[in-house]
């Protein structure tokens, strides 16, 4: 598999929101194919550590409430 396609597989699931089903039958790949090439895209990002939180905000319309108010 050439690099643009592995790169072609991943864009159609990151970029395009197709799903990956939708995407194998579209280039006739099968689904692993596509899950691997778009799992290769996204890991390094989502392993990258999360900036530390400088203010944690409050969100007004829920303050006080339980959740089981009416």
């Amino acid at each position: 598999m050439t690099v643009r396609l592995r790169s072609e597989l991943a864009d159609a699931v990151a970029d395009q929101h197709r799903c990956v089903a939708e995407a194998a039958a579209y280039y006739g790949v099968g689904w692993a194919t596509v899950h691997n090439a778009f799992k290769a895209r996204v890991d390094p990002p989502l392993a990258a550590p999360l900036p530390s939180v400088r203010v944690l905000g409050i969100d007004e319309t829920r303050r006080g409430k339980t959740g089981l108010d009416p």
